[in-house]
């Protein structure tokens, strides 16, 4: 049968999408988003495990600081345990010098031969007594070189009380060095505080001597006896011309007065 112009011309219209294809569009979606939200999340873990590799590496890092600074204070402290160590090693060997020193000042004591070095026997000159035809005057035949006639005195009247030897002795033992050697501004300054009034123009000279006893006599006067005696006459020329007098303890005449002190 032949088609007219009318039906020729109008177009078959087409059958709806079956719900088959709907369907498999839908699921095509849904993975999609399921594949999406997979790399949000995988993206959010990874930016988290960032985070914690940097909270772990900086938290290692404070825990090698502070491995460092202990490692540190472990050493100070082992440096302050040697140290106090050495220190106290040479405390005892100090102890034992003074112990000695103690022993030797006492030999030099006993012989006589500590308080003014005798080195040459001297003879107190006598008293020379001037008369004239109206006055009669008495010459004092000391110096008084770097000692005072009133430090004269008082060092006599010690000595034969037998404190300004203790006395001595005492400055001597605390006054020691390492090195076994008298510190003499140290003796000066102890024995100027044990004996009152005692310039230190004249304590030195009997930090002389004290130095002089500590240098070379020290062997030779652990005990009484000749060689003791013979040792510490060799400073006495210097000790007489420092003072201006000769001092007790040298087993010779001496300057101080054996009958009152200058009318004291």
């Amino acid at each position: 049968m032949a088609l007219t112009n009318f039906e020729m011309e109008t177009p078959s219209t087409a059958p709806p999408p079956s719900e088959g294809v709907v369907g498999a569009k839908a699921a095509v979606a849904f993975a999609l988003l399921a594949a999406l939200s997979c790399l949000v999340a995988i993206w959010q873990a990874n930016s988290a495990l960032n985070a914690l590799e940097a909270k772990i590496s900086t938290r290692l890092f404070h825990l090698e600081t502070k491995q460092q600074d202990a490692h540190s204070k472990l050493k100070e402290l082992e440096d302050a345990r040697q140290l106090l160590t050495r220190a106290v090693q040479a405390e005892s060997r100090l102890e034992a010098v003074r112990e000695e020193l103690d022993r030797v000042y006492e030999s030099l004591e006993a012989c006589g031969q500590f308080e003014g070095n005798a080195g040459k026997k001297y003879t107190r000159p006598s008293t020379t007594t001037t008369t004239t035809t109206t006055t009669t005057t008495t010459e004092d035949p000391l110096t008084y070189n770097d000692c005072s006639k009133e430090e004269y005195v008082s060092a006599c009247r010690l000595s034969s009380s037998g404190d300004f030897q203790r006395s001595s002795r005492k400055c001597a033992s605390g006054s020691m060095s390492f090195s076994l050697a008298l510190k003499k501004d140290k003796f000066i300054s102890c024995l100027q505080q044990e004996v009152q009034g005692l310039s230190s123009k004249c304590a030195s000279c009997f930090a002389d001597t004290a130095a002089y006893g500590v240098d070379n006599c020290k062997w030779g006067c652990k005990s009484p006896g000749p060689s003791c005696e013979q040792c510490m006459e060799g400073h006495a020329q210097d000790a007489k011309s420092c003072m201006g007098f000769m001092m007790p303890g040298f087993n010779v005449p001496d300057d101080c007065p054996k009958e009152g002190l200058l009318g004291v």
